[in-house]
């Protein structure tokens, strides 16, 4: 974290309010001119405010207290003005202290499931921080807003943002945001199943966020996480492993708990359990100290992969832990655990549960934007059908593969996927033979 931002947060705890040395008359206008928006808008007071109370709206239309940036930045996200707008008088007066405000506003929201609120705080900060003279304060203040619409799946607009991020710094700046602003724009981009141009994206995230930056391990874990969905394995391996180095040095300790996490992954998918395990014992060591349900889950269904052997009875916990998964709304840990049970399934030639537990996948790796991984289990559904004689639905399935393999550019994987479904097919099966055909280079 910069100087600036350090600052920017010692400043934000003193000011509860934006505008306290308002005169009362200067109140009167803000108020009244609030007032005549909504009114004008057709919002009640309490549509207005939300979350904030009808009670302190009103006191602020009546101009008998000042508005916290919180409060503007949801109104004026409502009423589809710039904050600004509603405060014509504080143009050209704004602070970094401000801006901090609104991202500390942003924060509290987003707890409260306010997503959308949010995003509004975030972008009201953008409007506020180009009246601010400090670059990387504006060049946070775009990241900010990045990294939040790319959490609400908004990836076009997140790319947008974290260009703005590298265009505003140019070649000045903390190399540190630069970075952070293409690792942004890579997530971006796997997000929308570009995979081509979310590794160029990592790859100048990398170039740029210093080698003992927090960040840095980050930027690692996810470009590695992308490689090992996309069948890079021993590329996904040695990221991986950076990251754990790189971690240990300089992280709180999480960061290296998901980097042996996903250095577990992989062994477990190679199907050598026993080098999973000290990357697994390590994982559980951290977050003993931590208080992440999330990566706790994962470390639990990452144990039951390891320990479940190539036995029927060794797919009790996988389930268990896919029931959990399932439970708290994990996707990624849920495709994980049905990938892994739909491939010792099928290689126990049990198709029909191997065809349910893939369309469970399939939802949730849909639902998580993970592409490659859809891919492959709508493959592995398609084959389970086609054995079933489930024509229809097998054409289905490989058409859904088919389209999600050329749209990640993977003709290669599509290629084996169909010489291994065509040994399968009967010849007077009409409605798969066409979906058969290799793809065009």
């Amino acid at each position: 974290m910069g100087s600036t931002e350090l600052e920017s947060r010692r400043s934000g705890r003193q000011r509860n309010t934006a505008f306290c040395t308002c005169s009362a008359s200067a109140l009167k206008d803000m108020g009244a001119r609030l007032r005549a928006l909504r009114t004008a808008a057709g919002w009640t007071q309490a549509e207005l405010g939300r979350p904030f109370s009808k009670g302190y709206v009103s006191l602020v239309e009546n101009g008998r207290v000042a508005p916290s940036l919180a409060l503007l930045s949801v109104a004026a996200a409502r009423l589809g003005t710039p904050i600004e707008c509603l405060v014509p008088e504080a143009d050209g007066c704004w602070r970094a202290e401000d801006v901090q405000q609104l991202w500390d506003a942003a924060q509290r929201l987003g707890r409260q499931g306010e997503i959308e609120d949010e995003l509004a705080a975030l972008e009201q900060a953008v409007h506020l921080a180009d009246h601010v003279a400090d670059v990387e304060i504006r060049a946070l203040a775009q990241l900010r807003w990045a990294e939040a619409l790319r959490r609400s799946g908004r990836s076009v607009e997140a790319i947008g943002a974290s260009m703005a991020v590298i265009e505003l710094l140019g070649g000045q700046g903390p190399a540190s945001l630069r970075g952070r602003g293409y690792h942004v724009a890579a997530l971006a981009h796997q997000d929308r199943g570009d995979l081509e141009q979310a590794t160029r994206c990592f790859e100048k995230a990398l170039g740029r966020l210093p080698g003992r930056d927090a960040g840095r391990s980050a930027a690692l874990i996810d470009y590695a996480r992308l490689l090992l969905r996309s069948g890079q394995d021993a590329k996904a391996e040695a990221r991986a492993l950076a990251a754990v180095e790189l971690s240990r040095q300089y992280g709180d300790g999480l960061e290296e708990a998901k980097a042996r996490l996903l250095r577990a992954e992989i062994h477990c998918g190679r199907a050598e359990p026993q080098a999973a395990l000290p990357e697994l014992a390590a994982a559980r060591a951290i977050l003993a100290g931590f208080e992440d349900a999330r990566l706790r889950l994962r470390l639990a269904a990452l144990e039951a992969l390891a320990a479940a052997g190539s036995t029927r009875e060794g797919d009790g916990a996988i389930e268990a832990t896919l029931a959990a998964a399932e439970a708290a709304g994990d996707d990624d840990v849920t495709v994980t655990l049905c990938s892994a049970l739909v491939e010792r399934r099928l290689g126990r030639g049990e198709f029909a549960e191997a065809a349910q537990i893939a369309a469970l996948g399939v939802r949730r790796a849909q639902r998580a934007r993970d592409w490659p991984r859809l891919a492959a289990l709508q493959a592995r559904a398609a084959l389970a059908l086609v054995v079933l004689d489930r024509q229809g639905d097998a054409a289905l399935a490989l058409l859904g593969a088919r389209e999600t393999f050329v749209a990640l550019r993977r003709t290669d994987a599509l290629r084996s996927v169909l010489r291994d479904i065509a040994g399968r097919v009967d010849a007077a099966a009409p409605i798969l033979l066409p979906l058969l055909a290799p793809p065009p280079n």
